[in-house]
């Protein structure tokens, strides 16, 4: 069913327009579902629901088809330096970095848990992987320090939220 002007023109700015973030609707998006809701309820309009419904399900599945995107680029790049600069250090760097997708912050314990090394060779790891860019440690602490993979988190949030350390 094709789009009538109005409604192709709102998916239009909508696609174009939005910022790669997985926010809650907002109130205007919020009111044009409870009125598309409402008109079903008043007068059966299911096209327009229906439309308005489709509309919603391609602007989300759009978004996430380019966050995929995104990740597996994040991915290629990054395994690409952790092979380049770690040296014999890059199979256990490699490790970290695909745990990094299932949990994007970690300690040094955690690391040391992963690789099955000590303490130490954990902590050199970690402290590369830093230097890198790869990780960004978040408590400004010298003990119990625990660390992010900013940039596998900001693909799902705005550049502001991820500005500072927590």
């Amino acid at each position: 069913m094709p789009l009538k002007p109005a409604a192709r023109a709102e998916h239009t700015e909508r696609t174009h327009n939005t910022t790669q973030t997985n926010r809650p609707p907002t109130p205007n998006q919020l009111s044009g579902y409870n009125e598309h809701l409402q008109a079903v309820r008043d007068s059966g309009d299911w096209e327009e629901w229906l439309a308005f419904f489709l509309r919603g399900v391609l602007d989300v599945s759009t978004k996430a088809a380019d966050t995929a995107r995104r990740i597996l680029a994040l991915r290629e790049k990054h395994r690409g330096m952790v092979t380049e600069r770690l040296g014999y250090a890059a199979g256990n760097g490699n490790r970290v970095l695909e745990h990094l997708y299932e949990r994007p912050i970690v300690s040094v314990a955690d690391v040391q848990r992963l690789i099955g090394t000590t303490y130490a060779t954990a902590n050199n790891l970690v402290a590369r992987m830093t230097d890198c860019g790869i990780l960004q440690e978040l408590t400004g602490q010298a003990r119990n320090r625990v660390f992010r993979y900013r940039d596998y988190i900001a693909l799902f949030h705005d550049d502001e939220e991820l500005e500072s350390p927590a």
